[in-house]
């Protein structure tokens, strides 16, 4: 529906961003034309695979859902992660940056949000070791940044 469009892919965290006729998060257009609303708020979003010799995928998937929180909205108080101090000055001195400090802090560590973030546990082919793949973005400070 869109005749720039030449090819396209679909990555792993694909979902959809808005109305019909737009492409989702994790789609690659390859087009003569930019479409900046052909992606969301969902911005600077990262995927990262780490792997756990020894470690039983239950043991893991236990102590991730312990230490994670899923679904929208950040931390609540109390149960804060504050990031290291020179994570924080640099927002602290950042014009960019420094409205929102606060929101950083309340999903700063271990939050992967709603929509197309994940974590998945399973164990890897080649070596039968357990792995832990994660997608998350820049949550609350990303989409205030947007």
């Amino acid at each position: 529906r869109t005749p720039v469009i030449r090819a396209g892919a679909i990555m792993p965290d694909a979902c959809p961003t808005g109305p019909s006729g737009t492409i989702p998060v994790g789609g690659v257009a390859v087009s003569e034309a930019i479409h900046p609303g052909m992606h969301s708020a969902d911005i600077c979003c990262s995927m990262a695979i780490s792997v756990f010799p020894g470690v039983a995928p239950a043991a893991l998937i236990d102590a991730v859902h312990a230490v994670t929180h899923f679904g929208p909205g950040g931390r609540p108080r109390g149960q804060q992660i504050r990031p290291a101090k020179e994570v924080f000055e640099r927002f602290e001195t950042n014009p960019l940056l420094r409205d929102v400090t606060s929101a950083a802090i309340e999903h700063f560590g271990t939050t992967q949000g709603d929509g197309n973030h994940f974590a998945y546990v399973g164990t890897l082919k080649s070596s039968g070791e357990t792995a832990l793949v994660t997608h998350h973005g820049s949550r609350s400070p990303g989409a205030r940044l947007y």
